[in-house]
């Protein structure tokens, strides 16, 4: 608080005023319900910060009222109704909208584009009547939807969907894209890519010398699928020079 400067609009205004209040109120071992802001407390935050240990003694727990604040900050701050000044991501929205002189040089054309009236009255009647429709239309079909439930603490619940069956026409292209699919081990595919686009060659020894190693892009397929796969050396180690552990290790190290 004594580095960043908050500002808030008039519906952060409260939370804000909290956020600068906290600083006398830490570290006391005692403090009246009348010191804080009352109103923030929502939901479970009134149990915690009144009915704490001391609220015989008419004391609040300052900790959960710490919270609580800086619970509401996060909100505001995501909502902008909070802002600090100076900071490009978390500043003021309203500080590059166009006012005076400089608006009305751009109104018409602004309305014009984005095809408004003049005045907003009538829009936004017409605006508020069709959103005041769809709600009546949408809770005249509540009653006689099943997939609807209002639980006991008056909370709306969606039953889960159910997905829909799987077409005859899906299952045959799947099948049919299956069999077309070659048969091949993870190894094999990479060889194959490293001959059609000599992706081994881009790895060089640690030491910066030339590597002499024979049939090196196949150790580097097997530790790039025994990593890529978090196998480990054993399923990928055989009994050609390629694969024995030892050659596994030396290239996996340089």
């Amino acid at each position: 608080m004594g580095v960043v400067d908050f500002r808030a609009t008039p519906q952060g205004a409260d939370v804000l005023a909290a956020l600068k209040s906290l600083p006398g109120l830490l570290g006391r071992r005692k403090v009246a319900p009348g010191e804080i802001d009352t109103g923030l407390l929502a939901g479970s935050w009134k149990r915690l910060v009144l009915a704490s240990s001391d609220a015989e003694a008419g004391c609040v727990d300052v900790k959960a009222y710490t919270l609580c604040v800086l619970e509401g900050l996060h909100r505001m701050l995501r909502r902008r109704e909070i802002f600090a000044m100076n900071s490009s991501k978390w500043g003021d929205p309203r500080a590059k909208l166009l006012d005076g002189a400089a608006w009305e040089r751009v109104r018409p054309v602004v309305l014009a584009s984005l095809g408004l009236p003049g005045e907003p009255g009538e829009h936004l009647a017409a605006r508020a009547a069709l959103l005041d429709g769809t709600y009546r239309e949408v809770a005249e079909r509540v009653p006689a939807n099943a997939q609807i439930v209002f639980g006991d603490d008056g909370r709306l619940h969606f039953a889960a969907l159910e997905p829909e069956p799987e077409p005859a026409s899906l299952l045959e292209l799947r099948a049919a894209v299956n069999a077309m699919l070659p048969r091949v081990d993870l190894p094999e595919v990479l060889l194959e890519v490293f001959s059609w686009t000599g992706a081994d060659k881009a790895f060089t020894s640690i030491t910066g010398g030339e590597v002499r190693l024979a049939d090196l892009e196949v150790t580097i397929a097997a530790l790039l699928v025994a990593h890529g796969c978090n196998v480990g050396y054993t399923p990928v180690i055989g009994g050609a020079d390629p694969l024995t552990r030892d050659r596994l290790s030396h290239v996996d190290q340089t």
